[in-house]
């Protein structure tokens, strides 16, 4: 956006009257032109001061805006980069939960004992442990069965 100084601004309007006014004499005087003269003046006058007055009520505010601008792309950049950190270790947190597509000592041991050792024994009765156990080994089986096995491998 460009700047224009007030001074500079008050200057062109007195130089473009003193040339409207010199364009007028030059001729001779004519008294409906005298007047659009002077009602121009006037009328340009105000804008003048509408523009000088509202210029010295805003400037403060007009720099204050520009430090909220620039606080609030700070704050912006500043969410974009968190994001960027937390998006990264979200990404290498569900990659490093992973389990491999189709692990083969998992699979023999479901399919070849019956039973899952993946878990360790908490402790509970023999008996307490075999339903829940007996239910996670035939969802395992099951879920083996839907895999896709790699070529030269079966499963029987």
């Amino acid at each position: 956006m460009d700047k224009v100084r007030m001074r500079d601004l008050v200057r062109c309007t007195g130089q473009h009257l003193a040339r409207e006014l010199h364009e007028l004499f030059r001729n001779p005087p004519n008294s409906q032109a005298l007047l659009d003269y002077c009602h121009r003046v006037k009328f340009l006058l105000k804008k003048l001061r509408k523009v000088l007055g509202w210029a010295r009520t805003y400037s403060v505010a007009y720099s204050r805006l520009q430090s909220f601008q620039k606080f609030i792309e700070d704050r912006r950049r500043a969410f974009k980069d968190v994001l960027g950190v937390l998006a990264g270790i979200h990404t290498n947190q569900l990659y490093s939960l992973r389990t491999p597509p189709f692990s083969l000592e998992i699979a023999s041991n479901v399919l070849c004992k019956g039973e899952y050792l993946g878990f360790p024994s908490v402790g509970k009765s023999q008996v307490a442990q075999k339903v829940p156990l007996a239910k996670l080994n035939k969802f395992i089986k099951h879920k083996l069965l839907l895999t896709e096995v790699p070529e030269g491998l079966s499963i029987e």
